[in-house]
């Protein structure tokens, strides 16, 4: 993974980067570990590829060869109090259409704050479930 890229995080302990977090997602977490370790890394596959279709679907450029577009990605990280979703550019010109003029051609960061917002209520609603 190359290049430019945010991480969306859904964590239960202090971590660096970007994360959004709401402590009270995590208030019984200490009762079902396992439960919630499953829960949440199905939640997190599934999100990923919704945040990559998101990003493709809605890239403000025009393409001339697909690579940009197509070399949009995500990729998950999970551990033991950190689910992830990383997404990013796999072609090495990516940090340009992110950056030049301004960010118009932007499309990580409208993702992540778009796509976030769901995630984060998706999660918060998965854990009010699990209760």
């Amino acid at each position: 993974m190359d290049g430019l890229q945010l991480r969306l995080s859904i964590v239960a302990s202090v971590s660096s980067g970007i994360s959004w977090t709401d402590q009270s997602l995590f208030n019984n977490l200490d009762k079902a570990p396992v439960k919630f370790g499953a829960a949440m890394y199905a939640f997190t596959e599934y999100w990923s590829g919704e945040v990559r279709k998101e990003a493709r679907n809605n890239a403000p450029w025009t393409d001339r060869t697909g690579n940009a577009r197509q070399g949009l990605n995500t990729a998950t990280e999970h551990g033991p109090t950190t689910h992830s979703i990383i997404l990013f550019h796999r072609m090495p010109y990516g940090i340009w259409l992110e950056v030049r003029n301004s960010g118009a051609y932007a499309i990580i960061l409208p993702t992540i704050r778009t796509k976030g917002r769901e995630v984060m209520a998706g999660a918060k609603d998965l854990l009010r479930k699990m209760k």
